[in-house]
């Protein structure tokens, strides 16, 4: 129960960081996190997008549709298999991600000045989620755990 009360913890701290963040820019979180998964995978579609994300696929256009207003994305045609569109990003959003990718090198230095090396953790989940086979993402670096097999035991619900 402590690890959860814990993952919960560092979860919430997380969200603050990236609100804190994003607002800077005048991006909403969930257009960061769209903007680094176009970054990660150029011609990515939208439901590939509300996939990684675990959001609602009309929710992740309307996403896209904004930021193509501000003109910091663009439609394409994609390279991904049964897509007719995908999305990627403009110089201007390019340098945007930028300057968000600057904000989290700092957060993660300022982490590490306080003794906390986040690549450690990042391995330890990724094991943990190796060991329940829970098909799930982590960031947009594309740490994917592979689905479980036919035969595997039910997965633990956490």
């Amino acid at each position: 129960m402590q690890m959860v009360l814990v993952m919960r913890q560092l979860s919430g701290l997380l969200d603050a960081y990236l609100l804190r963040v994003t607002r800077r820019v005048r991006l909403t979180p969930q257009e960061a996190l769209v903007l680094a998964w176009m970054e990660e995978r150029p011609g990515i579609s939208a439901a590939a997008i509300a996939e990684c994300l675990g959001r609602y696929r009309q929710s992740v256009q309307r996403s896209l549709e904004g930021l193509e207003d501000r003109m910091l994305v663009e439609r394409y045609a994609s390279n991904l298999r049964d897509c007719t569109v995908g999305w990627g990003l403009t110089e201007e959003g390019r340098a945007l991600f930028a300057e968000l990718e600057s904000s989290f090198r700092a957060q993660d230095q300022e982490l590490l000045n306080r003794g906390v090396r986040l690549g450690d953790w990042v391995n330890g989940l990724h094991e943990l989620l190796l060991a329940t086979r829970k098909q799930s993402t982590l960031s947009p670096v594309g740490l994917v755990v592979p689905p479980p097999e036919e035969n595997d035991p039910p997965e633990w619900d956490l």
